[in-house]
């Protein structure tokens, strides 16, 4: 069980369950935070409420988007996931917070739509994003965790699928708004986002989130120093026993106008807000990544 406290000071708890992608902190919760505050934004920047506001959280595992945007206010809010063990949980979840979602489905987002296409001003996405090279240790939890946490390739290639089909899921002024982690091939999805998203996309205010994941003693380890040492993706040794990575919540906006003066600028990636990451493998890795 892990808790979580949401706009106006609710505490909000969140179950798990075997085989389901874990609610996590670094990623799942930081997501949860980041929607709300975005989706008060797009209200704000449409002269609605938020109450007004038709939001929905894919690849929603235990739900923690979705309860949690519920749980601030928000009128219609969707989950959607393409195992149905995730969605029991996100229902589950949902209940034990006394939350009632609108709609919790089962459903590959890449399908085609049949009838007419519910689009929302929010969509939120914690996509898979571990490389083929290393899952993290899923391979020994089954298939359904296989499915919930590969990215494909370098971890890039589920989430820039995401970022051309979910443009058609926003109304104009909505905003896709998800995670990205510097074990993906990140520079890949920015430059997904230029081409999707030119010149309306950001990262969201307090990235990125600096978080240990995968022992120095995994035999990945060697695999992460040989790819940032390439520049393919960024991992440390945080000198703690621990491989280090960077985790970013990016927020990009349907609209026929630019929303930001130019792309965004390679030192903001990894400009830490209100903390230091005190490792000496991390500071010069990022010089070495801004130099380029």
């Amino acid at each position: 069980m892990i808790k979580h406290y949401g706009f106006g000071g609710k505490r909000l708890t969140f179950g798990s369950a075997a085989g389901v992608y874990p609610v996590n902190r670094y990623q799942s919760l930081f997501l949860a935070s980041a929607a709300c505050l975005e989706g008060f934004i797009i209200a704000a920047s449409m002269g609605k409420r938020a109450t007004e506001l038709r939001t929905v959280e894919l690849c929603c595992g235990g739900g923690p988007v979705a309860v949690t945007l519920k749980a601030a206010g928000f009128g219609t809010v969707d989950a959607v996931d393409i195992d149905k063990a995730a969605v029991d949980l996100c229902l589950e979840n949902a209940r034990a917070n006394n939350i009632e979602l609108d709609l919790v489905e089962t459903r590959d987002i890449f399908a085609p739509h049949t009838g007419n296409m519910c689009r929302y001003d929010l969509v939120a996405i914690n996509p898979p994003c571990s490389p083929d090279w290393g899952l993290w240790g899923a391979r020994s939890l089954g298939e359904r965790m296989r499915v919930a946490t590969s990215g494909g390739g370098n971890g890039e290639e589920f989430t820039v699928k995401a970022i051309l089909a979910l443009r058609e899921w926003l109304t104009v002024g909505g905003s896709l708004v998800f995670v990205m982690t510097s074990t993906q091939d990140f520079r890949s999805i920015a430059s997904q986002l230029n081409r999707v998203f030119p010149s309306s996309w950001r990262l969201h205010q307090g990235c990125p989130v600096a978080q240990p994941f995968l022992r120095r003693t995994s035999a990945l380890t060697k695999t992460l120093d040989d790819f940032t040492a390439d520049k393919r993706i960024l991992s440390w040794d945080g000198g703690d026993g621990w491989n280090w990575r960077l985790s970013w919540i990016v927020v990009a906006e349907r609209c026929d106008r630019s929303v930001v003066d130019e792309t965004v600028q390679p030192e903001l990636w990894f400009l830490n807000f209100g903390y230091d990451v005190p490792s000496p493998n991390y500071r010069k890795l990022v010089k070495s990544f801004q130099a380029q």
